[in-house]
């Protein structure tokens, strides 16, 4: 959701086979919801990469990232009002990396994404809409999904599945992101 609460996006990670419809199969795309519409109402659907799954949206309400699990790609969104138009696509250099979650620093130079598959958090820049991978990444425990970063943006937050839904350790990571080598 924006800041100003006028735009939700919505990703669609599965839809429903067509060959087969009692099974599902990988789906790529965003819904973009305007919700000062009375209902809301969907008013755009957008394509991204495989699998979409995390959105996050710059504290100025202006681009939205969101993480593609199928091919370890970030989508690039530029909004303006209701408007959201693509503005790139990114391929993480880490091929294995499963992202699952971006979440920008407050000043929004700078987005973490967790790497489920590769137990890290790959850290991109952004400059405007332009946004790169820097081939940096800091360890965030066994297979980071989720995150939030702090409002002034020294710690992050993340959520931990462990070793999944067989009992495993969900632990959370605390990692400071203060320093230029951020650290659990």
């Amino acid at each position: 959701v924006t800041p100003d609460e006028s735009v939700a996006l919505l990703s669609s990670s599965l839809k429903v086979n067509p060959a087969d419809p009692t099974t599902t199969i990988q789906d790529n795309t965003i819904s973009v919801i305007d919700l000062k519409s009375s209902p809301p109402a969907v008013i755009a659907t957008l394509d991204a990469g495989l699998f979409p799954n995390g959105i996050a949206i710059n504290a100025a309400g202006t681009l939205a990232l969101v993480t593609n699990r199928g091919d370890s790609t970030v989508s690039i969104y530029a909004i303006a009002g209701t408007r959201v138009a693509p503005a790139g696509r990114i391929s993480l250099q880490d091929k294995s990396c499963g992202p699952s979650m971006p979440a920008f620093t407050p000043d929004g130079s700078t987005v973490y994404v967790t790497c489920t598959d590769t137990h890290r958090l790959a850290i991109l820049s952004v400059t405007g809409t332009e946004v790169r991978d820097t081939g940096r990444s800091v360890v965030a425990n066994l297979r980071p999904v989720g995150i939030e970063i702090g409002p002034t943006g020294d710690l992050a937050i993340v959520a931990n599945i462990g070793n999944g839904p067989t009992g495993g350790v969900d632990p959370l990571t605390v990692v400071d992101i203060a320093s230029p080598n951020p650290r659990v």
